[in-house]
């Protein structure tokens, strides 16, 4: 998956749960074509290595996240209410 692929997710308005565990080419260019998601409530960012804590910060606390990332921690204060 690339942040271009992205733009195509974006359009998937009832999509719940997504995995982009080890896309490693994808950028926080290309999570905000799925920050309009209002019906996501999980997604898997382990691997995403380019994705950086301002690119997470624009995503709802109402979805769950997970980012492992090897010396990067996220907490609850980096997501909007």
């Amino acid at each position: 998956m690339t942040d271009h692929g992205l733009t195509h997710i974006g359009s998937l308005k009832h999509l719940q749960s997504l995995n982009l565990s080890g896309c490693y080419n994808l950028t926080n260019k290309g999570l905000a074509h799925i920050i309009s998601l209002k019906q996501l409530q999980s997604l898997d960012l382990s691997g995403c290595y380019k994705i950086t804590e301002q690119g997470l910060a624009r995503f709802p606390k109402r979805i769950t996240i997970s980012y492992p990332c090897w010396g990067y921690k996220i907490t609850h204060a980096t997501f909007k209410n």
